[in-house]
């Protein structure tokens, strides 16, 4: 990452959630955009309402199963690991 240009804190979780929040509207705009993709096509299983419902519902799957990933390694986990090896 790169060193955010602000001071203090406060300001760079600010920031932090700014770009957060930047990142997450733009991740949802660009599944939209795929779905819509598919509705171009004109083929009958491939309406906006069916395309939307399953491109937002398996970003939803795999965002859930990535946070989940994530933080079943936190760092007590980590630690028992590291004592194994």
């Amino acid at each position: 990452l790169l060193p955010l240009p602000v001071e203090g804190r406060g300001k760079r979780i600010f920031v932090a959630r700014l770009v957060l929040g930047a990142t997450a509207c733009i991740g949802l705009l660009g599944v939209f955009c795929s779905a819509m993709i598919y509705h171009d096509t004109q083929r009958r299983l491939w309406k906006w309402q069916r395309s939307l419902l399953l491109f937002y519902g398996t970003s939803i799957a795999l965002g859930a199963g990535r946070r989940g990933h994530c933080c079943s390694f936190s760092d007590s986990s980590a630690a028992d690991h590291r004592k194994n090896f």
